[in-house]
């Protein structure tokens, strides 16, 4: 089974809304922008960082309702 894995970076605001900044399959390079983000982000906002992974479960197409 293949997996991929995608970093992302973003910013949370006050209210919980999430801003995605960057996303990429290359780690180093969303640790990059990161850096670049912790010097820009307002005080009251969250930097987030997201590290998601996907599996393909099946190739055969499935018919849903009909």
């Amino acid at each position: 089974m293949q997996a991929l894995t995608i970093y992302e970076v973003g910013m949370r605001n006050p209210n919980g809304e999430y801003s995605k900044f960057c996303d990429s399959p290359n780690k180093n390079e969303v640790d990059d922008h990161l850096e670049i983000m912790k010097k820009c982000t307002p005080h009251n906002f969250q930097l987030v960082f997201l590290e998601k992974t996907y599996h393909c479960v099946s190739t055969v197409p499935h018919i849903i309702g009909e």
